[in-house]
């Protein structure tokens, strides 16, 4: 017998006669003509080598072998109709899955804290394990499931099975002090070079741009640090200022004595986007906290 050539119609031909113990109420049931289900009665038993119903006085009774077999399609056909129902049994507010995703350090500084902000009322039980890897990892962990999402600009991993679907276009801006000497005149390109600078060692390209950039032109570079945590601290105590994302200055001016001011310089703005695997592509949990972050970064 060819497995793969079973109708499973017939397993659900077999539940509505033995329900019914009628071939003409276990069409009415299932939907379909008595001589359907008489011609599906006849294949069954040719299937599986058992009459399986016997017409009696009190209807279809059914075969010891019919009763042996009903759990078992029962189990059978409750499990099809699972997996052809699933898409539809993910719950983000029972789930506990945790999803593996790719940010730079200082994208998990600007976007962790929103995320899991809405996942408090929308998600709670759902578990975050953010990474920063290479671009080599990050198109092989995403290729093998390893990884679920990357976030940033990552335009050279289109194609080749991921897709992605742009989120914010990031601009630059300077982060500084307040009462900073320096916004009392216009900051143009010299008074921007001259300046103390502080740059952030990040995983993220764009701020290495920044950073060959004031090398090149020999700004007065005082401090690199990778430590995001300082840096308000530093910002708001010194007359340091800091090229970065506006999303970045925007989330440590909340708390700190900072505030921007526009670079005289033209940097090219960023597109941060998000990419998934082909083959996630249509899982509902992953379309349920692709849809979740690309709302929190429309709201940015």
């Amino acid at each position: 017998m060819n497995i793969y050539r079973v109708d499973l119609n017939l397993f659900g031909a077999f539940q509505a006669i033995l329900k019914t113990r009628s071939v003409s109420a276990a069409a009415d049931l299932y939907g379909i003509t008595q001589p359907a289900m008489s011609n599906a009665l006849r294949r069954l038993r040719d299937l599986l080598g058992d009459p399986l119903f016997v017409q009696t006085k009190t209807g279809m009774e059914p075969t010891p072998f019919a009763l042996s077999i009903a759990q078992n399609i029962d189990n059978i056909l409750s499990l099809s109709k699972e997996v052809i129902e699933y898409k539809s049994i993910f719950d983000p507010l029972e789930s506990d899955q945790t999803f593996r995703i790719h940010m730079s350090d200082l994208g998990q500084f600007t976007f962790l804290p929103k995320l899991f902000e809405q996942l408090k009322t929308q998600g709670p039980h759902i578990k975050i394990e953010a990474v920063t890897l290479s671009f080599d990892q990050i198109y092989s962990q995403l290729s093998d499931g390893q990884l679920d999402f990357a976030i940033g600009n990552l335009n050279k991993l289109n194609g080749q099975g991921i897709r992605s679907t742009k989120l914010i276009t990031e601009k630059f801006a300077i982060l500084l002090r307040k009462d900073h000497p320096i916004l009392n005149a216009d900051i143009d390109l010299k008074t921007y070079l001259q300046a103390d600078h502080v740059v952030i060692s990040t995983s993220s390209q764009s701020h290495k741009t920044i950073e060959d950039y004031l090398e090149k032109n020999n700004a007065n570079i005082l401090l690199k640090t990778s430590n995001i945590i300082a840096l308000p601290h530093i910002l708001a105590n010194t007359n340091m200022i800091m090229t970065t994302h506006l999303q970045v200055a925007k989330q440590l001016i909340q708390s700190h004595n900072l505030t921007t001011a526009t670079l005289p310089i033209q940097v090219p703005e960023v597109d941060v986007s998000i990419f998934w695997q082909e083959k996630i592509h249509y899982d509902p949990a992953h379309i349920w906290l692709a849809s979740l972050i690309k709302n929190l970064f429309t709201d940015l």
